[in-house]
């Protein structure tokens, strides 16, 4: 077959530093032929699990297309105005994004997701979904996709009093739904568990049991261990 480079420019939810929701434009580009190498970049920075979270995602979306991992490149750059918190929350979307290169499909742009990005597909949990909404609502998406089990959250409230002698203050945490935040704010906010739920909002793509690709079983993790162990193509 000739050869290829694709390219997709995509945008993760994340959590500032300052503590603020934040978008990081994330660049992802698939080349063919290749060894099976996962070169990525941030700027400003982002922590060394935000990295191996990407090698991850380069080879659950390779098995879902059924492409022979080692037969590619993969090209991840993360941009971000500010320090961001790391962490595998981008997992998802980055699997998302590869897919749609492998297929040479296009995505949705009206759809946001976070979440980390398991061996088997499936969707784990992660931190700062309130500042994510926020994040997502302010840049216009209409669709946000967020980890199974996360639709309640616990939000801070700080609450001062004043006494004669000077004030003090209580901190309580209250629980708030994201599918009614996410409706006052104009977005939906969505449930899913695997990246085979989420490729129906990005890609209008149905993926049933039998069409899985066997690949991605609890045994899935030995053979990544084997990726981590022979390949060096991490540049920060």
């Amino acid at each position: 077959n000739a050869g290829f480079t694709r390219s997709i420019v995509l945008y993760a939810p994340a959590v500032a530093r300052s503590g603020g929701g934040a978008l990081i434009e994330v660049n992802l580009t698939l080349k063919y032929p290749g060894s099976g190498f996962v070169y990525f970049s941030a700027k400003p920075l982002v922590e060394l699990d935000t990295q191996a979270t990407a090698r991850v995602a380069a080879f659950v979306a390779a098995a879902i297309t059924g492409n022979n991992y080692y037969d590619y490149d993969y090209y991840v750059t993360m941009t971000s105005d500010s320090l961001v918190v790391g962490g595998p929350s981008a997992g998802a979307l980055i699997t998302i994004g590869f897919v749609a290169l492998f297929l040479n499909k296009t995505v949705n742009d009206s759809v946001s997701i976070t979440g980390m990005i398991n061996p088997d597909g499936s969707i784990g949990p992660v931190g700062g979904l309130m500042e994510k909404l926020e994040a997502v609502a302010e840049k216009g998406y209409k669709v946000f996709l967020i980890p199974l089990g996360q639709r309640i959250v616990y939000v801070q409230k700080v609450t001062t009093y004043t006494l004669p002698w000077g004030y003090y203050q209580t901190v309580t945490y209250q629980p708030v739904d994201l599918v009614e935040e996410g409706a006052k704010r104009g977005v939906v906010v969505i449930e899913v568990s695997s990246v085979f739920e989420a490729l129906k909002y990005f890609l209008n793509i149905t993926l049933t049991a039998e069409s899985k690709p066997r690949q991605l079983n609890p045994g899935i993790e030995s053979e990544l261990a084997k990726i981590f162990e022979r390949n060096t193509g991490l540049v920060n």
